[in-house]
């Protein structure tokens, strides 16, 4: 909000006819915001004022990326608290939303080049990529024990139990 306060109070020098409207005008922000939350983290109620007050200052140089892995430390996030629709959740607030793989390097940098070219629309983006917590673990991949490894073996260790290995 700061950088675009700045910009709008001190637009560069153009010479540009005086009745052109000040909306017409495209600056370069000076620098870009980027903000990474996970899906669980979106239950947060702070998640989403954010996401409202990007949406109605129309903060359209911060680049928002979720990772959508489905998990939150307590467990799945559709049975903690879903989101789904999550895309449709930020269109609400007036975001450009684009859905990735998040495992897919050329589909992420494509993502945020392009949300990068689209600054001027007046939209805060956010970039929905669609990841599976431990990837490149099968073992990860499948038991989510790992979201709380030092709760689980504290409590495993109280029980008298090995958990690990």
């Amino acid at each position: 909000m700061a950088e675009k306060i700045t910009t709008e109070m001190n637009p560069p020098e153009l010479n540009l006819p005086m009745d052109m409207p000040r909306l017409t005008m495209k600056y370069n922000p000076i620098y870009r915001v980027f903000c990474i939350v996970g899906d669980g983290e979106c239950d947060e109620g702070q998640i989403w004022e954010a996401a409202m007050f990007a949406g109605k200052y129309k903060l359209d140089n911060l680049i928002n990326i979720v990772d959508y892995n489905k998990f939150s430390i307590d467990g799945p996030v559709e049975q903690i608290m879903p989101l789904a629709p999550l895309d449709e959740k930020f269109k609400s607030f007036g975001w450009w939303v684009k859905e990735i793989d998040g495992h897919n390097l050329l589909e992420i940098v494509d993502a945020l080049d392009l949300a990068n070219r689209l600054y001027g629309d007046g939209k805060p983006k956010c970039i929905i990529a669609h990841t599976v917590k431990g990837h490149g673990i099968p073992t990860w991949e499948n038991v989510h024990i790992h979201v709380a490894r030092g709760q689980a073996m504290d409590v495993g260790l109280k029980e008298g139990r090995k958990i690990y290995g």
